[in-house]
């Protein structure tokens, strides 16, 4: 199957009808802590045609400790934001009404990978210097975000001082077929520890978007166009060392926050999840999922029910899986929390207004008490 799947990429590439697209990405996934000690994770990242012609956008996303996070999304462009991968030095920069952060951390830059070459030769031909350009597969270059240099972070108003900040960023390119029965899919993970120096493992499994007869190439993209890394101390080895929990496919998975983007072929899921390594370290985690965008779009509201508060405890009935929002009294941001279908019961003492939010961003009408 993997050679038959690997001869039709092949043959299609080569055909004299056959049309492609370059898509290029620079991101980045960090996680550090405040000088008063609350954690930050800070996703940024601008994608051109990528994983999908005409899919543009840009996105940054800043969650402090549990708080709601603050998201900005753009296509084709966000407005005055700026990220530079170099080999020394990493450059992240952004500034709205809502949020602003200038960021620029001392950086090690590792060599390139090549993922979904059809010969599987991708790795030699860059060792050996020769750049495989506009040949079908995905080469990328992993970034170790060693420790903050510099940095500034204003958040709803309020300037926050970062005692530290590393993680992981990447850059790269991919050349496909413009063929629907070629586009993929990914299950993405990018884990920088919370205590510095730490590392990141990085891991994401690639797969077939349609399925069906569309979904020949499934099994040789997940053989081929995988990888899993780990960075730490300016080295990079492949795999993973420290044992990172790695559940790839995000659906259905309790987050700290999440959001959801149409790509156009598919829909992004992206999470902002916490694993543990077998050491038992916790992980702040950025988790992304590419589903198939069939037109069946997910726009029913989650209800919430039969809201209780007696005793220092808030129950309630859940339509759906959902994160759930608590404000209180004294409180400037809402507590945060899964919670599944059905009754549930948590602490919480005088709370004013909650909410939930689905997988896809739908959200709940405010009940009050």
């Amino acid at each position: 199957m993997r050679l038959v799947a690997a001869a039709v990429l092949i043959a299609l590439w080569v055909a004299p009808a056959a049309s492609a697209y370059t898509g290029h990405y620079a991101d980045a996934m960090m996680s550090g802590r405040t000088a008063g000690g609350r954690a930050v994770s800070i996703v940024a990242g601008a994608h051109t045609d990528f994983p999908y012609a005409r899919c543009r956008f840009d996105q940054i996303a800043v969650q402090v400790g549990r708080d709601e996070p603050v998201l900005a999304t753009a296509r084709p462009k966000l407005s005055g934001f700026r990220i530079d991968l170099r080999d020394r030095t990493t450059r992240i920069a952004y500034r709205s009404r809502r949020f602003a952060l200038d960021l620029e951390l001392v950086t090690v830059r590792h060599p390139r990978r090549f993922e979904g070459d059809p010969a599987q030769l991708g790795d030699f031909l860059l060792g050996m210097g020769f750049d495989p350009s506009q040949s079908p597969g995905f080469v990328y270059t992993p970034y170790e975000l060693v420790r903050l240099a510099r940095g500034e972070l204003v958040v709803r108003g309020r300037r926050l001082a970062l005692a530290s900040l590393h993680g992981q960023g990447e850059g790269g390119q991919v050349d496909a077929p413009d063929d629907p029965r070629f586009e993929t899919a990914y299950n993405y993970l990018a884990s920088p520890t919370e205590r510095q120096p730490g590392y990141t493992y990085v891991g994401f499994l690639t797969h077939s978007l349609h399925s069906g007869p569309n979904g020949v190439l499934d099994s040789y993209y997940r053989q081929t166009a995988s990888d899993e890394l780990t960075m730490e101390g300016g080295h990079i080895v492949s795999g993973d060392p420290h044992g990172v929990t790695a559940p790839f496919d995000n659906r259905g998975r309790f987050a700290l926050a999440q959001w959801a983007v149409d790509l156009g072929p598919g829909i992004l899921y992206r999470k902002l999840v916490r694993l543990k390594d077998r050491a038992g370290q916790a992980l702040p985690t950025l988790s992304e999922t590419i589903v198939e965008d069939n037109g069946a779009h997910d726009r029913t509201r989650p209800v919430l029910t039969r809201v209780r508060a007696r005793r220092g405890r808030l129950s309630f009935d859940l339509s759906e899986n959902a994160l759930v929002r608590v404000r209180m009294r004294g409180r400037r941001e809402p507590r945060v929390l899964g919670a599944h279908a059905g009754r549930s019961s948590i602490r919480a003492r005088r709370p004013l207004v909650l909410w939930a939010t689905d997988e896809v961003g739908n959200r709940s009408r405010r009940v009050r008490r």
